[in-house]
């Protein structure tokens, strides 16, 4: 969690315009299994970049609680928050 703030914060200071996280799951190594937890994070740290999900598969979450928590991040953050959809199952068959 804190490399890719200190990821997103370098690229803010090289004026870098986005950063994006993907969701992956199960695995020690990757730190966006909860992506709109880490988006708010970073955004909490930083002041200008723009932050997005690379994909949060809806067939792994409520469509509901995804657009609630969005919505709330995009309210705390305005102009900052990128959503992306997929609808694919994943490749963590556990």
């Amino acid at each position: 969690m804190h490399n890719s703030l200190a990821l997103a914060k370098e690229a803010e200071a090289y004026s870098y315009k986005r950063i994006w996280f993907a969701e992956h799951h199960n695995s020690d190594n990757i730190g966006s299994s909860a992506t709109s937890l880490l988006m708010g994070y970073v955004a909490e740290n930083t002041s200008t970049i723009r932050i997005g999900s690379g994909g949060i598969m809806l067939p792994n979450h409520s469509p509901l609680i995804i657009a609630e928590q969005f919505g709330t991040l995009a309210h705390l953050y305005p102009n900052r928050i990128d959503l992306g959809l997929g609808r694919a199952p994943g490749t963590d068959q556990q």
